[in-house]
């Protein structure tokens, strides 16, 4: 597994910088990017909004495009995948009385839930700790003399 995060930062801000610093600051947040990795990254947010969208459209051209990506790249992310995982993510039928489709393979069924228990756990535990060492970042950072308040806010 890796893990990408860099934190949410307003680009070129500096203390002081203007009024709406507070708000700045106020919106800053932890952004990440979560994979599993298997001799280059194998399987991440993108296969699996298209495994979800397999699953509920019954189709891999069908969720491609309800994603506006062509059937092509739709495929050829999915064929890397399963040629990094070392096994199928879909079931594939071809043709037939509805034009064929597709559906998520038991494999593929069981790591979108892993993937998706994963991402949801460390959600939480990113953001816990974010709160943790973030939490009075606007005071911190604040110019001198002047308190975490909003423009307009009654000092009393």
């Amino acid at each position: 597994m890796q893990a990408s995060s860099p934190a949410g930062r307003a680009a070129g801000r500096r203390p002081g910088a203007n009024v709406n610093q507070d708000r700045e600051l106020d919106s800053m947040r932890l952004a990440y990017r979560l994979w599993l990795d298997s001799d280059g990254r194998a399987f991440g947010e993108g296969p699996a909004v298209l495994l979800d969208l397999v699953r509920t459209e019954g189709s891999l051209s069908r969720a491609a495009a309800r994603i506006g990506m062509s059937y092509n790249k739709a495929w050829r992310t999915l064929h890397a995948a399963e040629g990094r995982l070392g096994f199928p993510l879909l079931e594939r039928h071809i043709g037939g009385e509805r034009g064929g489709g597709s559906k998520l393979s038991p494999q593929g069924e069981e790591l979108l839930r892993r993937y998706r228990a994963l991402l949801a756990d460390v959600d939480r535990d990113l953001e816990k700790l974010f709160r943790k060492h973030f939490a009075d970042w606007a005071a911190i950072t604040a110019p001198a003399g002047r308190t975490n308040r909003r423009a307009g806010e009654d000092r009393t």
